[in-house]
């Protein structure tokens, strides 16, 4: 068995992932979520979290982004032939509203920001 290191980006992602069990600990699961990977830092976010799909609304990646004023940007990706298409996106959401935004943009519940 390989055992990643302890890194900023795997804590970031551990983060993240706690974040949405704490406030829904089933909604991981009710999305169909799999293929977790730990988002490395880049000049536009300091780390994130991705996971494969499988909503009502939304089949495809999920990319949670931890920007740098400490707010996420949730997009939902497809890959089609090696094309990247941006579903959808919100931008300057507070770790509270993950489980409200996520449920909008994988599941298709109404969100009102």
């Amino acid at each position: 068995m390989t055992y990643m290191e302890d890194t900023p980006t795997l804590r970031i992602a551990k983060t993240i992932q706690s974040q949405i069990v704490a406030q829904s600990p089933t909604a991981l699961m009710s999305y169909g979520a799999k293929d977790f990977v730990a988002l490395t830092e880049t000049d536009k976010r300091h780390g994130g979290f991705q996971f494969r799909t499988n909503g009502l609304k939304h089949k495809g990646l999920v990319l949670i982004n931890l920007m740098f004023n400490d707010t996420y940007t949730i997009e939902t990706v497809k890959i089609r032939k090696g094309e990247v298409k941006v579903c959808d996106s919100y931008d300057d959401v507070y770790a509270d509203q993950l489980i409200e935004v996520l449920d909008h943009m994988i599941e298709g519940r109404q969100y009102v920001r």
